[in-house]
């Protein structure tokens, strides 16, 4: 919940001087559900277990990297 108040926070403060803000770690609506849910539309509503993708300490970033 923090996140999310400093997320609004910093969105309603960039506003207010004329700029814009997005998180670093929005990739869009379909990238946030595909990293969540799997790469793979049709197992989404099925419930089995399967093993995530990826190792867990690093993610995807909606900011080009240096």
């Amino acid at each position: 919940m923090c996140v999310t108040l400093q997320g609004v926070t910093a969105k309603i403060q960039a506003a207010k001087v004329g700029r814009s803000w997005r998180h670093p770690y929005d990739i869009g609506l379909c990238g946030n559900l595909h990293s969540v849910l799997g790469s793979n539309v049709v197992f989404w509503l099925l419930p089995i277990p399967r093993s995530a993708e990826g190792d867990g300490l690093t993610f995807e970033s909606g900011i080009d990297p240096l």
